[in-house]
């Protein structure tokens, strides 16, 4: 250590401007070097205590020495400051220096913009309730940084403007307007990054942006931020494919920018989504019909979707739909075809069984010619609402769970129950519950302050959502399966008030339990009940 140090004041008397650098004299000099050297080695052996120890030192010493000390000094702060939980004085004064390092860093070094970023970041996290400080912030960090704004300083901002309008401190039209601004920076970096790390932070950044964002936009508000996007560049396929898939998610098919915005992707780039989204708009407009062939389309052009897992369900949903609308103008025939095909994709699809007897329900009187024949068909329906029963009487419920640390505690309602803890980040769960059941979840924070979220999905569709709020450290969120069967239940018992009477089977010769098999278009051999 001595010989380094000698070494180094040598070097420093040799240059002004260095000896600038590392301190005014040589005395701060020597005690920077030799500081400098402490806190860098203890933080490499993550001794952040110790670290800090000797980093406010070269702060002291040193101030100009390296930029490097202002991000290290952060992250030290940072860890200081989670560490500090019961001492709220001390966690306060932790926090006026950890903003102080940022003002420093500045002073020093400039890159307003990003360090501006930074420090809103952690202001929001560690003061919630200075929001209107920290948007300020995040204001200026955007003038100055534009498309470089870092990725994790755009959700930060999104979020803070979100508890502003929680906090009524701003309106709905500004936030909903703020988030193509940031959207399209986050979208500019996806394209344009040279680092493949970075173009995943974006990419990132951009679906939790779009989260926040549905949270809040209903079709009225989508179609007011998205109209002007779409009038300053109609050309654009990717904007045409974000703003279809908005206005699905938010099943926003009775708008007019609806069907403008899917037929205009439809003549740029035909696909699954533009074809799909131009039949529910006639579906909604009760034009079946002219929905059909939409929807035989969109079946066609899933297998150039990008997400291959997505492609088989999509083809079950697509021709399913076509085959309902088939089944309300009565060409049972026709559904009876759609059901079959969405079958060689998926053989356990109960709303393709279910859709088999409906299809024969009501096209069992076209066939058959006395009134025991006539009663086959029913006995075909059925036997196929049976095996919907079979796959549509369970569902797949799913919990997740977003926190910095937390524990979690739900049920099934139908005899399960579990408690999970040490969760950090992300969680998720899947349960195979009955219909009907209730589930329940609840998430608490390790850390008063922290964010909380859970979500319970059934089958694959949001249900429920909630997340903690100002200084509650819980969110919790219950649902009641729905059920998918009952329905089927009632078809099965319309079904049996028609099956013939005994004595009009006994005069053609025909028992319970004899088969029979049901000619013309059903084409099924089902067995004779009474």
């Amino acid at each position: 250590m001595k010989k380094l140090i000698l070494a180094m004041t040598i070097l420093i008397s040799a240059s002004a401007l260095n000896a600038q650098k590392f301190g005014a004299s040589p005395e701060d000099s020597l005690e920077c070097i030799k500081n400098l050297s402490l806190y860098q080695d203890y933080y490499r052996q993550k001794q952040y205590d110790e670290s800090l120890k000797y980093w406010k030192n070269v702060f002291t010493y040193c101030p100009k020495v390296s930029k490097g000390i202002y991000i290290k000094g952060a992250r030290l702060y940072e860890k200081k400051i989670k560490k500090t939980k019961e001492d709220k004085e001390l966690k306060e004064l932790l926090i006026d220096t950890l903003m102080m390092v940022y003002d420093s860093r500045i002073e020093h070094f400039g890159e307003r913009g990003i360090v501006l970023g930074r420090k809103a970041a952690d202001l929001i996290q560690h003061r919630p309730s200075e929001v209107e400080a920290a948007y300020k912030m995040f204001e200026e960090s955007l003038q100055l940084q534009g498309n470089d704004m870092e990725a994790g300083a755009l959700v930060y901002m999104y979020q803070t403007k979100y508890k502003m309008f929680k906090n009524e401190l701003t309106t709905k039209d500004e936030l909903i307007n703020l988030y193509p601004k940031l959207k399209a920076i986050a979208d500019y970096n996806v394209k344009n990054s040279t680092r493949e790390k970075d173009r995943e932070n974006y990419k990132k950044t951009g679906d939790n942006l779009l989260e926040f964002f549905k949270q809040v936009a209903d079709c009225d508000d989508l179609v007011k931020a998205f109209t002007p996007r779409y009038e300053k560049d109609p050309e654009n396929i990717e904007q045409l494919k974000e703003i279809l898939s908005l206005l699905n998610t938010k099943e926003c098919e009775d708008a007019d920018f609806y069907i403008t915005i899917a037929k205009k992707l439809q003549e740029k780039e035909p696909s699954a989504l533009a074809a799909w989204s131009i039949a529910n708009w006639y579906v909604k407009k009760k034009d079946c019909p002219t929905a059909i062939p939409y929807y035989e389309e969109a079946f066609t052009l899933a297998d150039n979707m990008e997400d291959k897992d997505e492609v088989a369900p999509f083809k079950v949903k697509a021709i399913l739909r076509a085959g309902l609308c088939q089944l309300s103008a009565g060409q049972y025939s026709s559904a009876k075809q759609k059901a079959l095909k969405a079958l060689s994709i998926d053989p356990n699809s109960g709303d393709a069984y279910m859709m088999l007897g409906d299809a024969y329900l009501g096209g069992a009187s076209t066939w058959g010619e006395n009134p025991c024949e006539k009663g086959a068909g029913y006995w075909a329906a059925v036997d196929k609402y049976q095996i919907a029963l079979k796959y549509l009487s369970r569902n797949t419920v799913t919990y997740k769970v977003k926190c910095k640390s937390c524990s979690v505690s739900y049920s099934t309602g139908d005899g399960g129950n579990e408690m999970k803890s040490g969760i950090k980040g992300s969680w998720e769960k899947s349960i195979s519950v009955n219909s009907g059941a209730s589930v329940a979840i609840n998430a608490s924070s390790d850390t008063k302050g922290d964010k909380v979220r859970v979500h319970i999905f059934q089958n694959d569709k949001l249900e429920k959502k909630a997340e903690s709020e100002g200084d509650f450290i819980s969110a919790a969120a219950s649902y009641a399966v729905t059920s998918s069967t009952a329905s089927i239940y009632s078809k099965i018992q319309t079904a049996k008030s028609r099956y013939p009477e005994k004595s009009e089977c006994f005069f053609v010769g025909k028992n319970e339990g004899d088969e029979i098999k049901v000619g013309s278009w059903i084409n099924e051999t089902t067995k004779v009940r009474f």
